[in-house]
Parts: structure tokens; sequence; C-alpha cells
């Protein structure tokens, strides 16, 4: 019973924890990452005043209109109507 204790405090117990600050590091280098993505528009990526919103159907990855109930390429439901 001693060494199973032995084993599980000197061996487990460390490899986990380094573990976790690998995989907290990694998450936390992508979530960075992406939020740097993020500011990165151009003048093309915004809106037109007298244009209906786009959006990017989650089946196809093709843009459509807002207000449309289906995506026109696909026909994949429209998440937000």
């Amino acid at each position: 019973m001693e060494v199973v204790f032995v084993v599980i405090i000197f061996y487990v117990v460390p490899a986990s924890v380094l573990l976790y600050w690998i995989i907290k590091a990694a998450v936390r280098r992508g979530i960075i990452e992406a939020h740097r993505e993020m500011g990165k528009h151009t003048e093309a990526d915004k809106p037109k005043p007298d244009s209906i919103a786009k959006i990017t159907c989650i089946g196809c990855q093709k843009g459509f209109d807002m207000d449309y109930p289906k995506c026109p390429h696909c026909g994949h439901k429209n998440p937000y109507i």
C-alpha cells in the first residue's frame, strides 16, 4: 500500500500538475492570438450603411443575408430566425 501512495504522490500528481500548466498555457496562447485576429478588420469587412447584414452559414461556410430563413447554398436553417 505504501508503494502505491509513494507512486501517486511523487509521479502522478507532479505529472498531472505539469500537464495542467502546459494545457493552460496553450489555451491561453490560443485565446490571445484569436483576440488579436479579431481586431484586424479592413474597410471591406465593415458593413455598408444601406446593406442588409450578412452571416456565415454553419453548414457550408458561405455568406448570405441575415433575413433569409435558410442558406440559399445548402439549405441549412438560419439560427437567428
